[in-house]
């Protein structure tokens, strides 16, 4: 009897949590760090989903799609190039998630990104070619992200920081230090 009633106040408790689900949507300014080497800030966008455990704070999940990467110019001769690389990552990320009585939120957690895609487009004179460059960029990265915002029962919005953990170039087992992080922000809408 002990047993059963226990396990229905689990179970009770459990289903009694507050669960929201959001899908967002906004922007990542990005940066590149890498030995020997500075990029300019490129923009990217990123989408995903929000799940939430618990309304006041908890557990919290994320999957989206990122897209980050760099920008960098040369001149020569009086003409100017630039270089702008991009990678998409799909991004799972847990975190520990909470919310005030005012609304206000904060996050924090790891993230794991899987690289879609990687291409470097050049324009130089009005001109421009694409790359595919997937194969110089390592499957996985790690990070970390962390960051404020407000949310009601409607809608969400969030600052936060991705910080580059691994490195992100393939180099073959050469030591060459290359992380990707980004300034996010989104605004999202509860289901």
């Amino acid at each position: 009897m002990k047993r059963t009633f226990c396990l229905a106040l689990l179970v009770l408790f459990a289903f009694s949590q507050e669960k929201s689900t959001a899908f967002y949507g906004g922007v990542n300014l990005n940066s590149l760090t890498a030995d020997g080497f500075s990029g300019d800030m490129s923009v990217g966008f990123n989408f995903g989903i929000r799940y939430s455990k618990y309304e006041e704070s908890g557990f919290a999940f994320t999957a989206s799609f990122d897209q980050k990467g760099w920008a960098e110019s040369a001149s020569e001769g009086g003409i100017t190039a630039t270089a702008t690389t991009t990678v998409s990552y799909l991004t799972l990320s847990p975190q520990f998630a909470s919310t005030s009585a005012n609304g206000m939120y904060f996050f924090i957690g790891p993230n794991l990104s899987i690289k879609l895609s990687a291409s470097v487009k050049v324009e130089a004179l009005g001109a421009s070619a694409s790359q595919d460059v997937s194969d110089a960029f390592k499957s996985i990265r790690i990070g970390a992200v962390g960051g404020l915002g407000f949310r009601n029962e409607r809608v969400i919005f969030t600052v936060g920081y991705d910080l580059g953990l691994s490195d992100v170039a393939d180099t073959g087992g050469a030591e060459f230090t290359s992380k990707l992080s980004s300034i996010q922000a989104s605004i999202g809408i509860f289901l």
